[in-house]
Formats: structure tokens, sequence, C-alpha cells
């Protein structure tokens, strides 16, 4: 099963964000470079994402779609797709 890199580049941020709040503000240097170390996990992703998708396949690609509430008839669907 592939990983759901599209979830993972969309969420981190946030993630990453909330988890920023709980560096300690004192010495400056500390949350700067955390928030550095954070920002490049969902770039690296993005390489990764750029490494898997096929610019010769003219349909949509690396999608994924998770049932949420399957008794709304509710999903998850994040899909990437060139422009």
């Amino acid at each position: 099963m592939d990983a759901p890199i599209l979830s993972l580049i969309l969420w981190s941020p946030l993630v990453f964000g909330l988890l920023l709040l709980l560096v300690p503000s004192e010495p400056v240097g500390v949350p700067r470079r955390t928030a550095i170390a954070f920002s490049l996990v969902p770039f690296l992703l993005s390489l990764v994402m750029l490494g898997q998708f096929d610019s010769s396949v003219g349909t949509l690609q690396l999608r994924e779609s998770v049932e949420w509430m399957p008794s709304l008839g509710v999903r998850y669907w994040c899909c990437s797709r060139r422009c």
C-alpha cells in the first residue's frame, strides 16, 4: 500500500505548527531552528511526490479516497493533477 503522501503534505504543516507551540520561546534560535526543520518535511515529501508523478499520463494521479462517514456518504478525497 502506498503512503498517503498528499495527506501528509496537506496536514503536516498544521500538526507541526501546533507542535511548535510547545517549543520554548527562549532562546530565540530554538523555535526558529525547529520551524525550519518542521518546514523541510512537507518540502521533502513534495519532492517524493514529484518523483512519483508521470507526466505521460493524462489522468488524475496520486489520488487518495477514504470513506469517512459511510452512513452519510461523506468521503475524504484528495488528489493532485497537473494543470
